[in-house]
């Protein structure tokens, strides 16, 4: 089973709307789900995940002109539900989280987010919420801080830890990976 999805820069958008599904590796594919059709605005894709602690639930992330809309699809992309995506922030404002990776772990859906300041979130299997897991190694003032977003993630099974790429999108920007294990995230590789 595979998904993929066009990811839209923001000049354009040219098919950005769309996710796809094969199921006979990549001989077909299926749209799943189309921006336009539901009636949004958004596109600019960020995330498309089957969760097999959940069923192989679909998830799916994009925002635009809609707002940010993170969604699930029990069905194989029939219907999608919005998952409320607000969060509290350190100092108790309300934000909603814009994640560019997400990983399905026994615990829920662990997502790092298109600015690292932000931090990293979960999508809780007991609560059903989204929670902060950490601000990650980004704060105010340090040199990773600045304009870093998650490109890619993968779940350790063995050592029970997501390990999460962060770009920095500008001149002289670095990569560094993080590893969290759900209370914290820390540095464990920077790309010289």
């Amino acid at each position: 089973v595979i998904i993929q999805l066009g990811f839209g820069l923001f000049i354009g958008f040219v098919e950005s709307r769309y996710v796809w599904h094969s199921s006979d590796y990549c001989q077909t594919w299926t749209i799943v789900r189309d921006d336009v059709a539901l009636g949004t605005t958004n596109r600019h894709n960020h995330f498309a995940v089957f969760d097999p602690y959940a069923n192989n639930r679909m998830y799916y992330i994009a925002h635009g002109g809609s707002g940010i809309n993170l969604s699930y699809s029990d069905d194989m992309g029939v219907t999608w539900e919005d998952v409320d995506n607000t969060y509290t922030d350190d100092i108790g404002a309300v934000n909603q989280v814009q994640c560019t990776t997400a990983v399905p772990t026994p615990a829920g859906l662990v997502m790092g987010d298109d600015d690292m300041w932000a931090g990293m979130f979960i999508l809780s299997r007991d609560t059903g919420k989204i929670e902060k897991l950490c601000r990650g190694p980004d704060q105010p003032g340090a040199n990773l801080g600045v304009k870093s977003f998650a490109t890619y993630a993968q779940y350790d099974k063995n050592r029970e830890l997501v390990y999460t790429v962060w770009n920095q999108a500008e001149a002289g920007g670095v990569m560094y990976i993080t590893a969290t294990d759900g209370c914290s995230a820390n540095v464990i590789y920077v790309h010289p």
